[in-house]
């Protein structure tokens, strides 16, 4: 299947699990529709596709959030697409894929497990100009990875100055102390329903 009919399909089921998410799923249609280099970082006009890992403990009742250098928030590990293995023909990485590489980069853990291969959350945010790059979205697409008790962590020193896992109810009722966003929040909150 095309990379772009594994999307559809992908925010056709979210579409359906979350309906009240449905102006959210309208604008990763919208971007899907104007067609282009979706997945590259240098598409600005109006932004691209990044992947993100909502990473929950061995326990299921923590998420694990960077402190990210350049935004200054806790936020989840994730980023941009890369083009996959010579063998794939120059395709960019599958939306889980991607996210699963982020996440391995971003903490050190590589024992990572997917919970199941539906996207978990999605968000559309701005990301301010910076250097060469203006004003552009991230049209981020979310999958929730499960950690191995004891795992080492191993943070990546160029975009990361910490790794916490910070339990969902701590970030709902903000007893957490670091600086994070809505979005974490909510999926913090949908976290706390899947994993009860």
């Amino acid at each position: 299947m095309h990379a772009i009919a594994r999307l559809r399909s992908l925010l056709s089921a979210y579409r359906e699990a979350h309906p009240s998410e449905r102006e959210t799923v309208l604008g990763f249609e919208r971007l899907l529709d104007r067609g282009g280099a979706i997945f590259s970082r240098s598409n600005f006009n109006p932004g691209h596709l990044t992947a993100s890992a909502l990473i929950v403990d061995h326990e299921q009742r923590r998420l694990g959030l960077i402190r990210h250098k350049k935004i200054g928030l806790w936020l989840q590990p994730g980023g941009h697409f890369e083009v996959a293995t010579p063998d794939r023909g120059g395709e960019f990485e599958e939306p889980i894929e991607a996210a699963l590489r982020e996440a391995r980069e971003e903490t050190g853990l590589h024992t990572l497990k997917p919970w199941g291969e539906a996207l978990f959350d999605i968000d559309i945010h701005t990301i301010a100009a910076h250097a060469n790059e203006p004003a552009h979205l991230h049209h981020d697409l979310r999958f929730v990875f499960t950690s191995e008790a004891g795992a080492q962590i191993v943070i990546e020193q160029r975009e990361v100055s910490d790794f916490a896992f910070v339990d969902f109810d701590q970030i709902l009722d903000g007893r957490f102390m670091g600086e994070t966003d809505a979005s974490v929040r909510r999926a913090a909150r949908k976290l706390r329903e899947a994993f009860r």
